[in-house]
């Protein structure tokens, strides 16, 4: 592969480690073979696996640091079945969640509420 690591350093100063790697040149997206589609949804189990893991980890892990007497998931992940029954499996204090018509995207509300704004007349400069 090659490639050199050095270091520079003068008293008082501290010191710089220089590491210089001669790397194979990574393929354009144009270069690269389409993604087998039966893999598509291993893929996707995979990455909601991960964000699952990710947000109730953390969620569960403040919830007993602070000493929370119930978690309450909202939004537009809150319809998500394997968070929410990640969440019941794991979580020492009552989960609650809306029922999934409830269960909408941010930026669907947002959208809506400046659909009413702009229908009633309302107009905001950019710079607010």
């Amino acid at each position: 592969m090659g490639g050199t690591i050095r270091v520079e350093s003068a008293p008082g100063k501290g010191a710089n480690f220089i590491v210089e790697l001669c790397l194979p040149r990574a393929p354009a997206p144009h270069e690269l073979a389409p993604p087998d589609p039966a893999l598509v949804p291993h893929l996707a189990a995979s990455f909601q696996a991960a964000i699952v893991e990710v947000l109730v980890g953390k969620t569960v892990a403040a919830a007993q640091k602070f000493g929370v007497t119930e978690i309450f998931v909202a939004g537009g992940v809150s319809a998500n079945q394997a968070l929410k029954a990640e969440f019941e499996r794991r979580a020492a204090c009552p989960v609650r969640v809306p029922p999934l018509v409830l269960c909408t995207d941010n930026a669907a509300m947002i959208a809506a509420a400046a659909n009413f704004r702009y229908l009633a007349g309302q107009r905001d400069a950019l710079d607010i």
